[in-house]
Parts: structure tokens; C-alpha cells; sequence
């Protein structure tokens, strides 16, 4: 048979053989097609059945059954650009890790001890619920063969369609889109408060409404960078920055605690108001809201199957972080803690090193969340993205306008984290997930595994959808009130310019 014909049958012997060879790079990868189907598929159903895939034996996973026919994948450079488990880890853990250490004291300690409930439980609650969107797609893949196609541009909003139709899958990607542009702008505010905090020595007249378009200004070119998720050094720097931050905050918040000896202040029981609470509840959820990120990871992954190990990994590193740098903070600060926590660090050269490290951080994570915010403008305003055009410079910077804009109004970042964390991640990583998980396990067809759940399982997804709208609609609207109220306003950076006259609370 010649290559006009169709590739030939693959017996196991010849697929081992030709796996070993591309492995070794003996013979270049070739493009592998049946039944009409062309796609990046490196996943799929094998003659026994298992759902895996080996990058070291990239045509050992070749055959594809639906029904009487068989399709075979298409072996390309694609194959080697997944990640496996810890590469997978690392990629969340940096992405996540780096703003949650700054924001989760604050919140934490402000509840006293039931802020460390709230952060072991919404822990626990996050992994399981990211695992059951996993989960989903794997079910997607079972179901249907085009599933197996990659890449998939927006896992995410392809359960939702498959789970409840286009509107669904609509309703996600538009709170997807938001949570980015608001995580996207607490990144430029954190940046700027930490370059505010950096050289308030040496600059003293630049404020933190100064920092923040300095830093926009200086990153706007980077915004047209390609997508750096392809990357193993973007991740790799990513979790490198967060953790040498994080290890030099312990570090300092040490120091601090040995040069208050004898004069640390007194542990309190705080007696929280429902407006702290909830304001709490947001910005924890902030901490851990990376489930709209998580298909699009788990869809780069060599063995979709181990997904749930990388959230293991993953949200057991994060409790950890957070619960360490928290309970020194709670010791080392108590009342005095600040929302961002490298406002409440001493001077040092650790406080030094790790702000700066963490800009560097936040920079980096600014230009991964922004980058797919901007393709889906550019996909809605039909913008040609083969190739730099004005029409795409006005796109991205109109965005990065809107970001500085926003960040300009609102001054005082912790009340944007707890409303983003409320609302758009709380239907995300809560809410929306449940349903989905609910709806393709009830769906039926003789052709398709039984995906029924027992009742205390359905249970458990009735209650966290219960707790998930009902804290939502209550911390948006503490979150909203909480902008607008006087005793904590903060003015808008532009105030003083157009009315330097007057004068606010803050």
C-alpha cells in the first residue's frame, strides 16, 4: 500500500518499534491519518481499551475505535510539547501561589481562627471540584471522538456546551473573560504597590497611582508576545520566583518576630462583623481560583487520566504555603496586619529580594492571564492574528486602557480581589462545575459507559451549589457596599488632579 493509498496497519510490534525510533529522533515524525480526521490527536482509546497516552512510545497509542472503523493519530512535533504530572504541577503551582501568599493573610487573620477553616475547607473543596471538571472532560473524550482532536482552544466553555448548550457554553466563556480582566488588573495593582513599597526611599514623590502606569506602560509591548503557556521555562521561572518570594517572606516575617521579642502584640480572638466575612470568603476563593485555567493544562498533559495527581500535588503545596506564611503572619502582626503583606514586612534585604522577586512574578502572570483575554477580543472583533496590525494594537492597548482605568478608580485592590473572588470565581470553580459534573453523568446512551452517582454525591453537589450562590450573591453585595462606603474609601487616583481642592477618607 503507498502513501496515496493510506498509511498502513500498525501491528504492536511495528507501533513499539517506530515509538523507540521517534523517541530516539532515528526517523522524523510523520503525519498519520485515517477516516478523513486531521487534528493534532495524541490521546485516545487503544486496542484494550485504556485511555493513555506514552511519550516515549507516541505510535504505541495509535488505533482509535468507532465502531467497525479505526482511526490512527496523527504523530507530529505536537506529542512533544505536553506536559507530564510535575511539569503540570509546577505550571499551576506557580500561576496560583505568588498573589495567594500576599492576599490570604488578611483575610485569614481578620477571621481569627475561623479563617484557617475557611482555607483548609475551600481547599479541599477547590481540588475536588477542579477534579470533577477534569472528569468531565475525560467523560467529553469517552463520548465522542472529536473530543480527541487537539489542541482544544477553550476546554472550559466545551463542557459547558456539551453539558447545557450554547448559552451555557456563552454564559462561561463571559465569566471567564471577566475573571481574567480582573485578575489581570490585581496583577498591575500588586506590581505597582510593590514597586510603591520598593523605592518609597528613593522615590518618594512617586505614589502608587504613578507605579501603576509606569509598569502598564512598560509592559504593553510584551502583550504581543505569543501565548508563553507553551513554554517549560515561563512555567519553570513562574513557580522559581513564587517560591524564593515565599521562602524569603518566611524569612522575614522571622526576623520580625525575633526583633518584637517581648513586645510581640497580643493574639485576638476577633469578633468579625458579617462585612469581614464575606469580605474574607472572596478573597480566599481569589487565592484559589485557577479552575477556569485548569482544562486548558490538563488538555496539554501527555496522560489526561493523571489530572487529579497534579491537583494533589498542587493544592497540597499551596495549603501548605499558605498555611505557614498565615500562621507566622498571625504571630508576627495580628491587628496590624494590611492587606497586601508586603506592606505590613520590615526593612530588610530579604523584604527587598522577595518584593522584587515577586514583581517579576506578577509581571510574568500578567502577561500569561492577558494574552488569552486578548485572543478572545480579537476573536470578537474578527482581528487578523496571523501578523502584527493596527486594528490588533488597538485592541490590546484598548484593554490594557481599560485595566489602568479600572485600577485608577479603584485604588484599593482588596475590595476588587474579594468581588472577583465572589462572584466570577465562585460560579467557576464552584457552581458551574457541579452542574456540569451533574448533567453528563444524568445523560444517558447504550453506547456510552454508566456515569450514575450515588445520592450522597449528588448531595454533596446540591449543597455546594446552595453554598456556592448564596456566598456569592451576599459577598458581591458586601464587596460592592464596601467600595462605596465612606469610613474606607479610597479616592480615585485622578481626584487630586482634577480637584486638588478636595479631600477624602482614606
Amino acid at each position: 500500500m503507498t502513501d496515496e493509498d493510506g498509511p498502513p496497519a500498525l501491528s504492536a510490534a511495528d507501533a513499539e518499534q517506530l515509538g523507540e525510533q521517534l523517541f530516539r529522533n532515528q526517523v522524523s515524525p510523520r503525519t498519520v491519518t485515517e477516516g478523513g480526521h486531521v487534528g493534532h490527536l495524541v490521546r485516545g482509546s487503544t486496542g484494550n481499551g485504556q485511555v493513555d497516552y506514552s511519550p516515549r512510545c507516541p505510535a504505541c497509542n495509535p488505533l482509535l475505535f468507532d465502531g467497525a472503523s479505526v482511526q490512527v493519530t496523527y504523530i507530529d512535533e505536537y506529542v512533544g510539547s505536553g506536559f507530564n504530572t510535575r511539569m503540570s504541577s509546577m505550571f499551576i503551582v506557580g500561576e496560583l501561589t505568588g498573589i495567594g501568599m500576599l492576599v490570604a493573610p488578611w483575610a485569614v487573620v481578620k477571621l481569627g481562627w475561623l479563617g484557617f477553616v475557611m482555607l483548609a475547607a475551600f481547599a479541599v473543596a477547590t481540588a475536588y471540584s477542579s477534579t470533577c471538571l477534569g472528569t468531565c472532560w475525560l467523560i467529553l473524550e469517552e463520548r465522542a471522538m472529536e473530543n480527541r482532536h487537539y489542541p482544544v482552544r477553550d476546554p472550559y466553555s466545551t463542557i459547558a456546551f456539551h453539558s447545557f448548550g450554547k448559552i451555557a457554553s456563552i454564559i462561561s466563556t463571559t465569566l471567564i473573560n471577566v475573571t481574567l480582566f480582573g485578575a489581570a488588573t490585581v496583577y498591575l495593582m500588586l506590581t505597582a504597590e510593590a514597586a510603591h513599597r520598593l523605592f518609597s526611599s528613593s522615590h518618594p514623590e512617586a505614589t502608587f497611582c504613578t507605579w501603576l502606569v509606569v509598569f502598564s506602560v512598560s509592559m504593553s509591548s510584551l502583550m504581543f508576545v505569543e501565548n508563553p503557556k507553551d513554554s517549560r521555562i515561563v512555567a519553570l521561572t513562574a513557580l522559581l520566583t513564587a517560591l524564593t518570594a515565599c521562602y524569603l517572606v518566611i524569612m522575614q516575617i522571622l526576623l520580625d518576630i525575633r526583633n518584637q521579642e517581648g513586645n510581640l502584640p497580643m493574639l485576638h480572638d476577633y469578633e468579625w462583623n458579617t462585612d469581614q466575612f464575606f469580605l474574607s470568603y472572596g478573597t480566599i476563593l481569589f487565592c484559589y481560583g485557577g479552575a477556569v485555567s485548569f482544562p486548558v493544562v490538563q488538555n496539554e498533559m501527555f496522560k489526561v487520566n493523571r489530572y487529579s495527581r497534579s491537583l494533589i500535588t498542587v493544592f497540597s503545596m499551596m495549603a501548605f504555603i499558605f498555611g505557614t506564611i498565615v500562621v507566622i503572619s498571625y504571630v508576627a502582626y495580628d491587628v496590624k496586619i494590611e492587606p497586601n503583606l508586603f506592606m505590613s514586612l520590615g526593612d530588610s534585604w530579604c523584604s527587598i529580594a522577595a518584593i522584587g522577586l515577586m514583581i517579576a512574578h506578577l509581571i510574568l502572570g500578567f502577561i500569561i492571564i492577558a494574552n488569552p483575554l486578548s485572543q478572545q477580543l480579537e476573536n470578537l472583533f474578527n482581528t487578523p492574528q496571523e501578523s502584527f496590525s493596527f486594528q490588533r494594537f488597538i485592541v490590546r492597548m484598548g484593554m490594557l486602557v481599560a485595566m489602568i482605568f479600572l485600577g485608577q478608580i479603584v485604588p484599593n485592590f482588596n475590595f476588587l480581589v474579594s468581588l472577583i473572588g465572589s462572584s466570577t470565581i465562585s460560579f467557576t470553580t464552584f457552581v458551574l462545575p457541579s452542574l456540569f459534573y451533574l448533567k453528563l453523568c444524568v445523560m444517558q446512551h447504550p453506547n456510552w459507559p454508566d456515569r450514575s452517582l450515588p445520592w450522597k454525591a449528588r448531595l454533596y453537589f446540591y449543597f455546594v451549589i446552595t453554598i456556592g450562590l448564596m456566598g456569592s450573591i451576599l459577598s458581591i453585595i458586601t464587596a460592592i457596599c464596601s467600595l462605596f462606603n465612606l469610613h474606607s474609601y479610597y479616592a480615585p487616583c485622578f481626584w487630586s488632579l482634577m480637584f486638588p481642592a478636595k479631600t477624602f477618607i482614606k
